[in-house]
């Protein structure tokens, strides 16, 4: 059986990491994409999928994207790829104090 904080750190994880593809897919969704693609290339970047759905499915491409959708494509492909612990560590002030 997991134990309270395991089962707190788990929880912590996955609403951080809807919080990042809702966040994701708002601003894709400013730079004027559809609900579809939106999600579909926000989702396909933090999982590091490749192809999404829509105008960035697998016959498709994103060289459409506006610069700062790219942007922010490549943050959430780093953020995937680096898997977001490794993110977390670098804004948790724990990490960084001497012992």
């Amino acid at each position: 059986m997991l134990s309270e904080d395991a089962v707190s750190r788990i929880i912590s994880l996955t609403i951080l990491y809807f919080a990042i593809l809702w966040v994701g897919f708002i601003i894709m969704s400013l730079l004027g994409l559809d609900m579809e693609t939106a999600l579909s290339s926000v989702t396909a970047s933090i999982g590091n999928v490749g192809p999404g759905l829509g105008l960035v499915g697998p016959l498709e491409h994103y060289q459409f994207i506006a610069p700062g959708g790219k942007v922010t494509l490549m943050v959430l492909m780093l953020a995937g790829r680096l898997e977001l612990f490794t993110l977390m560590v670098l804004v948790v002030p724990a990490f960084w104090k001497w012992r």
